[in-house]
């Protein structure tokens, strides 16, 4: 009697990537070469293997909208970047410094008691 070969399916998954992804989560999470892998352990490195798995394993979003659409949301998208930005950048009402401020409510207050 012959023994059935131990045959593997092939991986839709480049697994020599998602390890390299792995080591690269690693140490740019756990500085790996400044600290060696023994004090950090390999708990640590299985969740950066998960991480990296998840990475791969994660469906690849397609616009299938036609291509003026496409522009039209990028540019809209865009023009609400700009304004946000400016949003917090510029403020709406000028408001004068604290000492300028200050002197005024002393004169007003001056004024009404005196």
């Amino acid at each position: 009697m012959t023994k059935a070969r131990h045959t593997t399916t092939p991986s839709k998954f480049n697994k020599s990537k998602i390890m390299k992804r792995a080591w690269e989560i690693f140490r740019s999470t756990y500085s790996y070469p400044e600290i060696p892998f023994k004090s950090i352990g390999w708990l640590c490195f299985a969740s950066c293997l998960k991480m990296a798995w998840a990475e791969f394993k994660r469906p690849v979003a397609v616009d299938t909208r036609p291509l003026p659409e496409q522009l039209a949301s990028l540019q809209y998208a865009h023009k609400l970047n700009q304004m946000s930005d400016n949003f917090y950048t510029t403020p709406m009402v000028a408001i004068p410094p604290p000492c300028a401020r200050l002197r005024r409510w002393r004169a007003r207050s001056r004024q009404k008691g005196g």
